[in-house]
């Protein structure tokens, strides 16, 4: 929010605090002060002129030739802006006259013709943003005035608000706020609408969709403009100054924190209702936009139908334009969680949707209203006619009650009963003080309407006692039970072996797409939605890393044709059973890129692994849509199925732009760290082995898993596989080798022919293996 100092000061009475004393009290109030702004002062050259004639430029269509005075005074000037007329009052910037940009103006020649000053506008003097025309200065000025008496230089603070407190979100309560810091004191509040309405108030129908609903009928007159003061805080907190309702309707909700709005009487037909929208209707709202509307819509109607969108924006068809007389003034409370619904659903967030969405009191309705009626009688000689007023929700009275013990525990400092009262009471919260070991606050101020828990009155005290004041200090704490995390080491050593693999370490979302799981063929009802997630492309909790990993594949493909990189995270699966909360397991994720054997570097990651973590682990051929034919397993543990490893389709791969291949392995980490055990270590014999390589033909579908299963209890390792054209159909060469040894003597070449021979009767019986020639 920005907002002028002086408009704050205004109401801190009368206070010596400057700017930056202002913008220091409210950082120690917590707010965040992200900005000072402070305007140059205008040159005491620029003076208030009359425009008494205004000839086209002989030599420029879009020039004009223009002769300004100031009394007896006369001066030529070049101007082009479209709204210079004759009659006019301007701001005439005389020759050495330095500008806020600080350029300076001197005699020209523009076109042929001299100009001997210029006439400026509003961005040019740094009062405002509008450059489509000269500024145009109320008649009611005298000639000759120094436009720095007018636009005195003010300082804009730019302030970040907390999103629990709707008080701070108006100059008024950012000066409370200030007041409770420093000396100063707040004066001259707005009181709650008493003036009497000569008529019956406009009809407003149950309007129970509302907390509060009131309506006031207003006469008015916008032939003038809005006070100098009241436009320049308007144009200081970012919202131009465009007629004296609007202007009014602004100042009170920035002043305040109430947002009002103001309906041409003559447009609507009464009565008035808040209800939600029904289905098929629209609204075109003041931004000429046509919006259509839902059964969670709640909306302004008359008889006709939706003039507004409450809390958000009102409708075009009633908006107060320059003929308006009489006007319908809404001042009402709607529901923060269905404006802020609203205001996202359409895409149309406003100041007045800001402080809805905060929670706004049903007492701060009449204090509004007030302020407006009041504002309307001296700006646009406004007279109220009649008001009607439908209290839906009572105010809430809070009470809290906190034990000064538990107030000292809580700052970590002493503190007495006196201190602790005066600090509320600087902030306007009165507490009773009939016990002095105890704090009573019996009704919160209605403007506070964050304050229900104790806990809330100790921030309030050391918001005022200062956060400078708290000891630093470390809390003495000595746990009752301790308990040791002993899988950290081993995850700590599988995390050393994918680093001594070469592998890099990434860090992904846990979201995803849609769009990912589909190319995926994962079912999109398999996995936990967000419900509000912050676009698209992070909709979804993924049960997998995989789709996360081929993301970070092609991202990362240009910089280097070999890539291998690892993951340990959780992933979420779906319960089954409705309104339980995902499983989180943590998996390990491995990927290899590479131009050829990727899936061979992964499964030695893999038998790597289960060295280290001393398990057996068996791959099992597997059907898996997101690996190629033939190049897919499943990593058990026993009989339980631990993750899945394969060989990439190669058409994924050309989707993602990847040249070569790519393999991937997915573990579940905790099943594999709780399996494992250290290794149990026996003496080495003294004596020589002997080995003996083996080659067998086997059928294309046995694998090296079943030949491994088949020689249990031996020292049997993988040499080589071999498919060639001279090889039977059907079939392949597998090489192996046998490693024979004895501890106490060297085995003898019958015991290694023997156990060859032994190996290969197993091999043809059980697996149909032949010996090869």
């Amino acid at each position: 929010m920005k907002v002028s100092s002086s408009w704050i000061k205004k109401w801190l009475g009368r206070t010596m605090l400057n700017d930056h004393e202002i913008a220091e009290a409210l950082e120690r109030a917590g707010m965040e002060v992200e900005q000072i702004i402070e305007s140059k002062p205008i040159d005491e050259k620029v003076i208030v002129c009359s425009v008494k004639k205004v000839i086209q430029h002989p030599n420029a269509e879009r020039l004009k030739i223009c002769e300004v005075a100031v009394g007896e005074r006369q001066w030529k000037i070049v101007c082009g802006a479209p709204n210079v007329r004759e009659g006019m009052k301007a701001a005439l910037a005389q020759i050495g006259t330095v500008l806020p940009s600080g350029d300076r103006i001197e005699k020209a020649k523009l076109r042929g013709e001299v100009s001997e000053g210029m006439l400026c506008s509003e961005r040019e003097l740094e009062i405002g943003n509008d450059h489509n025309g000269i500024l145009e200065v109320s008649s009611e000025v005298a000639e000759g005035t120094a436009l720095c008496d007018i636009y005195p230089a003010d300082t804009v603070i730019d302030i970040k608000t907390p999103a629990n407190r709707f008080d701070v979100l108006s100059v008024v309560g950012l000066a409370r706020e200030v007041a409770a810091m420093t000396t100063a004191t707040l004066s001259g509040l707005p009181t709650p609408l008493t003036a009497k309405a000569a008529g019956e108030g406009p009809a407003v129908e149950k309007g129970a969709e509302a907390g509060r609903y009131m309506l006031a009928r207003l006469k008015v007159n916008q032939a003038g403009h809005s006070p100098r003061d009241m436009q320049a805080r308007l144009s200081a907190a970012g919202m131009r100054p465009i007629s004296p309702v609007v202007d009014v309707t602004n100042y009170v909700m920035l002043e305040l924190g109430q947002p009002l709005h103001a309906f041409d009487a003559t447009k609507v037909q009464l009565p008035i209702d808040v209800r939600f929208a029904r289905t098929g209707e629209s609204l075109t709202t003041l931004d000429g936009v046509e919006r259509k509307l839902n059964e969670k819509d709640l909306v302004i109607v008359d008889k006709r139908g939706p003039i507004a969108l409450a809390g958000v924006m009102g409708g075009a068809e009633t908006e107060v334009d320059a003929s308006t007389t009489e006007i319908l003034l809404e001042c009402a409370i709607f529901d923060s969680a269905l404006v802020r619904k609203a205001a996202k659903r359409h895409s149309l967030r406003t100041e007045a949707s800001a402080r809805y969405e905060r929670g706004l009191p049903v007492a701060l309705s009449p204090i509004a209203l007030s302020r407006a009626v009041e504002l309307f009688e001296q700006v646009a000689g406004g007279k109220m006619v009649a008001v009607t007023d439908q209290l839906n929700e009572h105010p809430e009275i809070t009470s809290i009650t906190l034990p000064l013990s538990r107030l000292v525990r809580l700052l970590g400092f002493g503190i007495t009963h006196k201190e602790a009262a005066e600090a509320l009471e600087k902030l306007q919260i009165s507490i009773v003080s009939s016990h002095k070991n105890q704090i009573t606050v019996s009704e919160v101020p209605w403007w506070r309407t964050d304050l229900k828990l104790p806990e809330d009155l100790v921030e309030e005290v050391v918001r005022v006692v200062g956060y400078d004041q708290v000891p630093s200090t470390i809390p003495s704490w000595r746990p009752q039970k301790v308990e040791f995390d002993r899988r950290r080491a081993k995850r700590r050593r599988v995390r050393d072996l994918m680093y001594a693999a070469g592998l890099f370490e990434v860090v992904t979302y846990s979201f995803v797409s849609a769009e990912q799981l589909r190319d995926l063929g994962l079912e999109l009802a398999g996995h936990s939605k967000l419900k509000n997630p912050l676009s698209s492309e992070q909709a979804y909790l993924r049960s997998t890393l995989l789709p996360s990993h081929l993301s970070v594949l092609a991202r990362n493909r240009h910089y280097a044709k070999e890539l291998g990189f690892y993951e340990t995270s959780n992933v979420f699966v779906k319960s089954d059973k409705t309104g339980e909360q995902p499983d989180e397991p943590l998996r390990l994720g491995v990927m290899v890129s590479r131009p050829e054997l990727a899936y061979s570097v992964v499964r030695g990651v893999l038998d790597a692994l289960a060295r280290e973590l001393n398990l057996e682990v068996r791959v099992e051929p597997a059907n898996r849509d997101e690996f190629a034919p033939g190049r897919a397993a499943e990593v058990k543990l026993g009989s339980m199925k631990v993750g899945v490893i394969g060989q990439l389709h190669p058409e994924r791969l050309r989707v993602l732009k990847i040249d070569g291949e790519a393999a991937y392995m997915e573990l579940d980490l905790t099943p594999l760290i709780e399996a494992s055990r250290p290794r149990q270590f026996a003496g080495a014999s003294r004596f020589p082995a002997t080995s003996r390589d083996l080659t067998v033909l086997l059928p294309e579908r046995v694998t090296w898993q079943a030949v491994a299963d088949e020689l249990v209890g031996q020292r049997v390792e993988f040499v080589d596989d071999y498919r060639g054209a001279e090889l039977p159909e059907g079939y392949k060469s597998l090489t192996l080798r046998l490693t024979l040894s004895h501890p106490e003597r060297t085995p003898t070449e019958t015991e290694a022919v023997e156990l060859e021979a032994t190996m290969l009767r197993r091999l043809e019986r059980k697996l149909g293996a032949k010996p090869r020639d």
